[in-house]
């Protein structure tokens, strides 16, 4: 699987990025299925982002984690109802799921946003550096 990615890896709240142009599942996500950590998936909508974490989830055999999404805020049962203007709210909506599962602490977090740009995750990427803990920041 080929992919451009930045990967975070915080440590002592310094930021290390490393730039790769292939995406080893294994090597990139296996340790953080052993560690507390913060997956933030990046990618276009429809890139198979949501897939990907469900795949991850069920073949590192993950028990202990959360989904923080703007989607679902757009979610009422089975039906999505997406509107533009709710953009904002969806995405305070997201950020207080991910401050409740740090709060909580749940072992894997994913954070399942297009997050384009690298500034879209920098709230993300602080708060898990203020509980010390690693990010791992992929691409779809």
């Amino acid at each position: 699987m080929l992919a451009l990615i930045g990967l975070f890896i915080l440590y002592s709240k310094r930021v290390y990025i490393s730039n790769t142009l292939t995406w080893v599942k294994d090597k990139c996500f296996g340790d953080c299925c052993r560690r507390r950590s913060v997956i933030i998936v990046r990618g276009l909508p429809g890139s198979g982002k949501t897939k990907f974490i469900e795949d991850h989830i069920e073949t590192q055999n993950i028990k202990d984690y959360a989904v923080c999404s703007a989607n679902d805020f757009f979610k009422r049962g089975k039906k999505y109802r997406f509107n533009p203007r709710d953009l904002p709210q969806a995405h305070s909506q997201c950020m207080l799921d991910f401050v409740e599962s740090l709060s909580s602490k749940t072992r894997t977090i994913f954070v399942n946003n297009p997050n384009s740009l690298l500034w879209d995750c920098l709230l993300y990427t602080s708060d898990a550096a203020d509980e010390g803990l690693g990010v791992d920041l992929g691409g779809r």
